[in-house]
């Protein structure tokens, strides 16, 4: 009965996955989609998962625009399957005009939007994009490289995360760099 306890704790160390990297991490400027240059910062820490995209109006990324904000539980991380739960979403206009010009489109279907204050819209659709629900289970995949980088699944398409059989499976072609560790 001994040897049988220990081979099954001898197997679940040797099978444990790499814990999830703690710090903040950056994906430098990159283009996203066909028009729209985006700056990615990632941070991880007590379990949990805050990432802000912020996008530019030029491909040198001086200009900024709007920022996307997520907020989410991490519930699981093994292999490269993570798995979220989100807890918010909002977008932020970085100026009177932008914020003036989701005003007159109701983007997310609001038209109170503020230059510098972040608008939630969790649960909501923001033009051809469906934001997930509070508490919604979000599949996604993470890549550790080396002990500096990290790469995100891609959302493309079907492989939208919505479910783990729709889980990314492509990789982002940048991958975020490690700013600094977190205690």
């Amino acid at each position: 009965m001994r040897a049988i306890l220990f081979l099954t704790c001898a197997i679940s160390v040797s099978a444990a996955a790499a814990p999830l990297p703690r710090g903040s991490f950056t994906k430098p400027c990159s283009s996203f989609e066909e028009d729209d240059f985006l700056i990615s910062k990632l941070d991880l820490r007590d379990g949990a998962w805050r990432r802000v995209r912020t996008a530019f109006e030029e491909s040198s990324c001086t200009t900024p625009w709007i920022e996307y904000r997520e907020v989410a539980r991490v519930k699981r991380f093994q292999g490269s399957d993570l798995d979220l739960e989100l807890v918010e979403a909002s977008y932020v206009p970085l100026s009177g005009e932008v914020a003036e010009a989701l005003n007159i489109s109701h983007f997310c279907g609001k038209a109170d939007w503020k230059a510098g204050i972040a608008m939630p819209v969790t649960g909501l659709t923001c033009d051809d994009f469906r934001v997930p629900k509070l508490n919604a289970p979000v599949y996604a995949a993470l890549r550790i490289e080396g002990d500096r980088a990290l790469r995100l699944g891609e959302d493309s398409g079907p492989r939208d995360g919505s479910r783990p059989d729709l889980r990314p499976d492509k990789w982002e072609e940048n991958p975020y760099l490690l700013d600094t560790i977190r205690e």
